[in-house]
């Protein structure tokens, strides 16, 4: 499970900004599954927000076999003017990740 710090399991989520080779956002639709070393890939089906400084709430969706979204968890999405910041709960199910690009 990817429940060690930021996602501990007593953790109701974390500010993060994704940075380096890996990407810097989530995906907007489901990039499949068995990707960013997990089984459940998680991404993001909501809106980004628009103007800087403000905050979407949307869902993070992980893809499961033939389940675009078989489990997900709200997020939040911040625009920080030249990159966006999520607010992160623990992933639901073990073997799942947030993925980036």
């Amino acid at each position: 499970c990817d429940n060690t710090a930021p996602f501990s399991n007593q953790s109701i989520g974390v500010w993060i900004r994704f940075i380096g080779t890996g990407g810097s956002t989530l995906p907007l639709s489901s990039p499949g599954m068995n990707l960013c070393g997990s089984t459940g890939t998680g991404w993001y089906a909501g809106s980004m927000p628009s103007s800087t400084g403000q905050i979407t709430n949307g869902t993070a969706c992980f893809t499961w076999y033939t389940s675009v979204c078989r489990a997900s968890v709200s997020i939040s999405v911040a625009n920080c003017n030249s990159f966006y910041i999520y607010f992160l709960p623990p992933a639901p199910i073990c073997m799942a990740r947030y993925c980036t690009i």
